[in-house]
């Protein structure tokens, strides 16, 4: 059942499994569970694009201004 809910919560809508599918998943063979993939946080390189600031530059930033304020 677990396997079958971690293909459910996958952060793109594309790779969730219909509820058909699902439905299958659980009654079908244990054995023929496949792990979802793990989730990426990150853009693909694809996907990347350079004009924005990460995440993490911006909280590094915000932080930095409010301690100093």
């Amino acid at each position: 059942m677990f396997i079958v809910a971690l293909w459910c919560i996958q952060l793109k809508p594309s790779d969730r499994p219909s509820m058909t599918k699902v439905v299958e998943m659980l009654e079908g063979d244990i054995e023929s569970l496949q792990m979802p993939p793990k989730p990426s946080f990150y853009p693909h390189d694809d996907e990347i694009n350079t004009d924005q600031t990460s995440w993490t530059d911006s909280y590094s930033s915000n932080s930095y201004m409010q301690s100093h304020n």
